[in-house]
């Protein structure tokens, strides 16, 4: 179609493991989109919400930004969908089109 390589993000939500060494500050960035109205991203480190963002329109490309302070040693990220979709061709719960997602050292 018109899109780029993507990958969707499984709803109710998508966990990631950040190893730190020392706990340095990182930058969370991603370029998404939904499909589904009334979509709600929620980014939380370690239990604590770092970005909340809703989606304006369908189909629309956003750019999602947030500082994390990431701890030493091992940190979760989850990212939660408010809505999903599912559909004949794909049962999955698929919560938002992620075309690219990054998180990258703020120190360098």
């Amino acid at each position: 179609a018109f899109l780029p390589p993507f990958h969707w993000g499984l709803a109710p939500a998508t966990e990631l493991s950040l190893p730190s060494p020392d706990g340095r500050p990182a930058l969370f960035s991603a370029e998404c989109l939904t499909y589904m109205e009334r979509q709600v991203v929620t980014v939380e480190l370690n239990g604590a919400i770092v970005l909340r963002h809703a989606f304006s329109r369908v189909n629309q490309k956003e750019i999602l930004t947030a500082t994390l302070p990431l701890r030493p040693g091992a940190n979760q990220l989850m990212l939660h969908y408010a809505e999903s979709l599912r559909s004949d061709h794909d049962p999955r719960a698929l919560g938002v089109i992620f075309l690219s997602l990054r998180v990258t050292d703020l120190v360098r």
